[in-house]
């Protein structure tokens, strides 16, 4: 080997530039002495230079830098200059990994040319690879006998990797030798070269195969088919439909593994759209498995089967093959098959049921609503949901008035499952039908219209809303409606004008449930005029009606109420009171995205000295917790101090010192200490020390 010279290869190139062209037919006119040795020449000396000695692991821009320099090259004549080049730098003791990525950039620009060297390097183990990658991509005549004269050369691992190369190539002239390995080769060199037969066009290649087939045996004959498979689809792709139609067909009928006959059997299958059908359905019948259900599968590509025929087929099948179908029907989305679906709804097997249920989504119309939605009332969890969702899913125009028309003629539990559905298909025109189940029928039909009000009714409907929960039977009917008509209300943009309608039937209401219950839903909607409302009924002589102001106050959507509901908290004489508003005081604290943390700090504070009972110390110190501030920190330290919610204190003091670890850490450390020292909860320690390692 020899040292690159890329300044010696560029001079001699100029020369030859020189020498000839006063010879050179078509010597494009700027190719002169003068400028033979352009620019970009030069930059790719300079580039090889710094590329011969390249190991992996070194910086890759020089090599980047050159193969974005051979993107822009536009001159013929500085790319064969180029060329010219990488062949001399084959021939020099550049690295392996250099020659490697020059072998890269011949398979672009290579021709003629480079075949002489590349074919040299096909007789060197380490470097036959690279070349190959070359030889497989240059447009060269010459290529093809530049591998078939290695091909006689050489063996093992370097034959197998030619053999391949002539397979990607498509060499014609290679079938000969190559069917010389379907006899005499080891396994692993007649699996090549059966392999790379099967990549070459034309029916030679074919007829070698056959012919080796009928010798063969054991993995000698699984190779070969595996040619001939590959051989079948290269014969269709060309338009060879008769013979790639004889190898599948023969492949298919053959006692050959179960892969090999799926393959064949989709082969058939693109070769034989008529007879498709047929193939298939007998296809189904077949004592293997996997044949089965690639015919199943295969039923999508195929042209339509009837359903006289597909239905006799399907009451054949075992339970997972009639899912499998059922799931092929459902993807055809062909209605036709929507019997096969609603009679396996009977199966045995509860896999078949569900996977029928699933079929009638797009299977489904109005015909099949009302089973459903028995299924749904009547069948095991799983079951049911799968019903449930094809109600809500099945696409068919019919299904909602099908819905509707179940609704006044169902009851029970299958009435239920179509209320809901109502909501889950969101059908809007059915608001006067659900108002009026509202009002009538069996309590969970009303309890679940009540429900379903929320989701589909407008604006427009509020008012019937509100005479539907001032007339409830129930505390469950009440609570229904409550959040029904609040989430109807809150469709409203202005919030100001969201509680118009409510504190109009407010003040025309004198029953003191109904009364409770408008102000629940004015606490949930956060009209800032019902706000007044809601404070005076604080001072209520009413305990019930105190109670319902409290709770309404509770939910509003921002602190607004947070100092009358500590005042309650702590001067009311009525301990019921006392709790629900402390426990609403808080709650509207942490809700409060509005609040900073040092704000809902001083709050919580405040809540606990006026809190007597445990379960409400242990919520302000839940929700201090929540806090990312050192202010909150130093409060929950505080805490560790009361027996009763010592634990409650060291787990706020680890949550909040995870969040602010990487702001405050010496204050956490000190924090953290103090928590080991104090509380004996292995847990809580146990939090306190992973925090502790985390701690920069």
């Amino acid at each position: 080997m020899k040292k690159f010279q890329p300044l010696v290869i560029l001079s001699v190139l100029t020369l030859v530039f020189f020498i000839s062209a006063p010879f050179a037919n078509e010597l494009p006119p700027q190719v002169t002495p003068a400028n033979a040795v352009d620019h970009a020449e030069e930059e790719i000396v300079r580039l090889l230079e710094q590329i011969q000695w390249y190991e992996y692991g070194m910086s890759r821009e020089p090599l980047s830098e050159l193969s974005d320099l051979l993107v822009k090259i536009e001159s013929k004549e500085t790319l064969v200059a180029a060329e010219y080049m990488f062949i001399d730098f084959l021939k020099s003791d550049a690295t392996l990994p250099a020659k490697q990525f020059i072998c890269r950039k011949l398979s672009i620009i290579g021709t003629d040319a480079s075949v002489p060297v590349l074919q040299e390097m096909l007789m060197n183990d380490e470097t036959a690879d690279m070349a190959r990658y070359a030889l497989e991509r240059i447009p060269s005549q010459d290529v093809e006998q530049a591998l078939l004269t290695a091909l006689e050369k050489t063996d093992g691992r370097t034959r197998i990797g030619i053999i391949n190369s002539l397979g990607k190539r498509g060499s014609q002239k290679s079938v000969k030798p190559l069917s010389l390995f379907l006899e005499k080769g080891d396994q692993v060199t007649l699996q090549a070269a059966a392999t790379a037969l099967g990549k070459i066009d034309g029916s030679d290649a074919a007829q070698a195969l056959q012919r080796a087939q009928k010798r063969a045996m054991g993995s000698a004959e699984l190779a070969i088919k595996d040619g001939l498979l590959l051989c079948a689809d290269n014969l269709l792709e060309n338009g060879e439909v008769k013979q790639a139609t004889e190898i599948y067909s023969n492949l298919y009928k053959s006692e050959s593994p179960a892969p090999i006959r799926v393959a064949a059997l989709r082969g058939m299958i693109k070769t034989s759209q008529d007879e498709a059908p047929s193939i298939l359905l007998n296809a189904t019948k077949d004592e293997s498995a996997a044949i089965i259900s690639a015919a199943i599968d295969l039923l999508r590509e195929s042209p339509k089967i009837p359903f006289q025929k597909m239905a006799p087929v399907f009451n054949e099948l075992a339970p997972r093959f009639k899912v499998q179908l059922l799931a092929a029907l459902a993807d055809l989305k062909d209605e036709t098959y929507q019997p096969i679906a609603v009679n396996a709804l009977q199966a045995e097997t509860v896999e078949v049921r569900k996977a029928a249920l699933q079929a009638l989504i797009p299977l489904g119309d109005a015909s099949v609503v009302i089973p459903v939605a028995e299924i749904a009332a009547t069948a095991p969890k799983d079951e049911a949901d799968q019903a449930r969702s094809t109600l809500a899913r099945m696409p068919a125009s019919s299904v909602d008035e099908a819905v509707l028309n179940g609704i006044e003629n169902t009851e029970g539990k299958v009435r239920v499952e179509l209320i809901n559905a109502v909501s889950e298909r969101y059908i809007t025109t059915a608001v006067p039908t659900v108002l009026a189940m509202s009002r009538q029928g069996d309590d969970a039909s009303r309890n679940a219209a009540i429900k379903v009000l929320g989701d589909i009714a407008k604006p427009e409907d509020l008012s019937k809303l509100l005479d539907v929960l001032v007339h409830t039977r129930s505390n469950s009917e009440t609570e229904a409606a409550v959040l029904s008509v609040a989430q109807v209300a809150s469709q409203i943009d202005e919030q100001a004008e969201r509680g118009e309608l409510v504190l109009q039937k407010l003040d025309n209401t004198e029953d003191v449930q109904d009364r409770i219950a408008l102000m629940r839903v004015l606490g949930k909607i956060g009209d800032p005029d019902g706000l007044d409302v809601l404070r005076q009924a604080l001072g209520s002589d009413d305990e019930e009606t105190q109670v319902a102001a409290v709770r309404a106050l509770s939910d509003w959507p921002s602190s607004a109420p947070a100092d009358e509901l500590f005042d309650l908290a702590k001067n009311s004489q009525s301990p019921r009171v006392k709790v629900l508003a402390l426990r609403g005081y808080i709650e509207l604290i942490r809700n409060d995205q509005d609040l900073s943390d040092d704000e809902k700090t001083a709050m919580l504070q405040n809540a606990m000295h006026i809190a007597e009972q445990v379960n409400e110390k242990r919520m302000i110190l839940s929700g201090l917790g929540e806090l990312n501030s050192v202010i909150a920190l130093n409060a929950a330290l505080g805490y560790l101090k009361m027996d009763s919610v010592v634990n409650e204190a060291g787990a706020a003091i680890v949550q909040i010192s995870d969040s602010i670890r990487g702001q405050q850490p010496e204050k956490v450390k000190a924090a953290l200490q103090t928590l080991l020292e104090t509380v004996e909860n292995p847990n809580i320690q146990e939090d306190a020390k992973n925090v502790l390692e985390k701690v920069k």
